[in-house]
């Protein structure tokens, strides 16, 4: 489900700093230049990466990828089709 966020980027193709830019805008709405003046989101982050990697057994290589973007919920037009069933439902 992660890969979703990257718009299907190629799961090799995503770096640490796309990683980081992802988490800043998931967990403080914010870009993650703007997070890195505090000390305190920096440790959130660093310690959200540790457990991302640990979790997903990856590691993820220094750098960032500029092709790859990241889907920003609040900001990103978000594409959404009723289900069958509820036109079903409705019609009732």
């Amino acid at each position: 489900m992660l890969i979703r966020r990257f718009h299907h980027a190629p799961w090799e193709s995503i770096k640490r700093d796309n990683v980081l830019e992802w988490l800043a805008w998931s967990c403080f709405n914010m870009e993650y230049d703007h997070c890195k003046t505090d000390k305190d989101r920096v440790t959130f982050l660093e310690n959200s990466i540790d457990m991302l990697e640990a979790r997903t057994g990856t590691v993820f290589e220094e750098g960032y990828n500029g092709d790859i973007k990241i889907m920003r919920l609040t900001l990103d037009p978000v594409n959404v089709s009723p289900a069958q069933d509820d036109w079903e439902c409705a019609d009732t």
